[in-house]
């Protein structure tokens, strides 16, 4: 006959047990994304510091956003604690609650490592604060969640605007986006569909609802041609016009545009009228045009050759156009530059991250729903569940 256990000791190894099940689980779920693995392995620091290395090894605070973003969509958890401490401690102050994070940290004149630029990020606080959000509902951590709400609060403080004539938006930093009374400085790939809507089911009372039904119109308005700019200015008298200092050129910035619109779930209202205000980069995709570097917005004329992290990342877009043919063709491309461009020491964090984004969702590892929840391959939790 085995020996019975007193209740209490039981009650210690069956604990110990579920932690050690969980544990396993979660670093196998992450080993079984390479280039998760990769990205972990060579860009982030053992304190959960994301290092550009072609920059100085500095450090933004959209690069640790993404990061945690990933690590939730990995399912590992450790690796997001260590994102989330660093994050705090070393660009809010030791409390997101009540700081926004800087967004550039570096090396100094005098080699200090500090914070070199104080003024948020409104991309990188928006990720943030959704994958709080999602990550408090999927691993069902109500501080995470605390956290999320209180990081839009302040967004929603320090850097909402009402546009006259247009409506509300959110500037991209708290400083230096206000040109003068009447001009405003915006970057559209700062404003995801998906975490608008998102933002709207935790935060009903905000302005987020609102910022997702115009924001089609902004992007339409913003892109004659069918290209979105990286930057643009609203005007009061004149509405959208080409931003003063980058012109009308799309790049660097607007590709991920490109990538949100092609992650949306086929029910999202707004999705065929971005998919139509973007016709020119579907143009430019099926003439097979290899130079999409740097577009001028308002001609559609390309030059620069396509970065892997480009190509990667309209990926998403081709499957939203439903085009087979030219995602075979994009897939083909990635394939034959994977390896170095996303899978190397030396490979640029950019197209590291486009990548993460765009092959992890063509993989299934995590999607949207049509009101902005993510949808990872490993939680079994209802998309909606508070």
């Amino acid at each position: 006959m085995s020996p019975v256990l007193p209740l209490g000791r039981c009650f210690r190894t069956l604990i110990l047990l579920m932690l050690l099940t969980w544990s396993a689980g979660a670093s196998a779920q992450a080993a079984d994304w390479p280039l998760w693995e990769n990205f972990r392995r060579h860009a982030i620091q053992s304190d959960g510091r994301v290092i550009e290395r072609r920059a100085n090894d500095r450090t933004t605070s959209e690069a640790q956003a993404y990061a945690l973003f990933f690590a939730l969509v990995a399912n590992d958890r450790a690796q997001f604690e260590r994102l989330l401490s660093w994050t705090q401690n070393n660009l809010a102050n030791g409390d997101l609650r009540a700081q926004q994070p800087a967004w550039l940290w570096g090396s100094d004149t005098a080699s200090r490592w500090r914070v070199l630029d104080a003024n948020p990020a409104a991309d990188a606080d928006f990720w943030l604060a959704y994958t709080l959000l999602q990550a408090g509902r999927l691993w069902q951590v109500p501080d995470y969640s605390m956290t999320g709400l209180a990081l839009l609060q302040q967004i929603q403080t320090s850097q909402q605007v009402n546009l006259p004539g247009f409506g509300i938006t959110v500037l991209p930093g708290r400083d230096g986006f206000t040109l003068d009374k009447s001009r405003w400085r915006i970057n559209p790939s700062y404003l995801m569909p998906q975490q608008l809507r998102a933002f709207a089911q935790y935060d009903p009372a905000g302005p987020w609802q609102a910022m997702a039904d115009s924001l089609p119109a902004m992007i339409r308005k913003a892109s004659p041609a069918g290209f979105v700019p990286d930057w643009i200015v609203y005007q009061e008298d004149k509405g959208w016009v080409p931003d003063l200092v980058t012109g009308s050129v799309g790049s660097y910035d607007a590709i991920r545009v490109y990538m949100w619109i092609g992650m949306m779930d086929e029910a999202d209202p707004s999705r065929a009228t971005l998919l139509r205000a973007t016709s020119g980069m579907r143009r430019a995709l099926q003439s097979s045009q290899g130079s999409l570097e740097i577009i001028n917005t308002a001609t559609g004329a390309a030059r620069g050759k396509t970065p892997p992290g480009f190509t990667a990342a309209l990926l998403p877009y081709a499957l939203a156009l439903q085009q087979p043919a030219l995602r075979e063709q994009l897939q083909q491309q990635v394939q034959a530059t994977q390896q170095r461009a996303f899978f190397s020491a030396q490979s640029h964090y950019y197209d590291q991250v486009l990548a993460l984004f765009s092959l992890g969702f063509m993989e299934h590892r995590f999607r949207f729903d049509a009101q902005g929840a993510l949808i990872t391959a490993w939680a079994s939790v209802p998309a909606h569940s508070r």
